[in-house]
Order: C-alpha cells, then structure tokens, then sequence
C-alpha cells in the first residue's frame, strides 16, 4: 500500500492521546477527563472539555473513514503473517 495515500488522513487533534495515562478510559468516554486513571493525565483538560465527542471531530471521523477506505479501495488480497 502506498504510504503517502493515507498519510494525510491522521491528526494529533482527534486521535486517542499518545501521552495518555495507564487506564486511560479513552478521550471519547462520557468520563473522559473525569474517570480516576485520568488524574494527572497532561490531556485531563482537554478530554474533559468534550473536545474529542465535538460535532467537528465526529465529522473529522466520517471522512478519515471515507478517505481510508478510497485508499484501500484498489487491496485485492491480504497476507496475513503469524509468528
């Protein structure tokens, strides 16, 4: 697959947070920012904020999914390696 097809599609603003605690309940939970494994979390504010359940970020979703599966449009076969 070529890398540069779906590069584009990923941002840092709606993705799960890669700094997230241990136990992180995820930034879209109801709980998010407020569950307990969230205390000292450096993204608490902003789950907490509802930044990630946002209309905008629901919207950013459905057209990484759209432009995801355009650039897998063309995969015939999968090889999946097991070791």
């Amino acid at each position: 697959m070529n890398e540069s097809a779906v590069a584009g599609v990923r941002s840092e603003k709606y993705n799960h947070p890669q700094d997230a605690n241990e136990g992180c309940v995820g930034p879209e939970s109801v709980t998010a920012g407020k569950a307990s494994a969230c205390a000292g979390c450096p993204n608490q504010k902003e789950c907490a904020s509802g930044t990630y359940r946002s209309n905008e970020a629901s919207a950013f979703k459905a057209a990484e999914e759209v432009e995801i599966q355009n650039a897998l449009q063309g995969i015939q076969h999968i090889v999946l390696v097991l070791s």
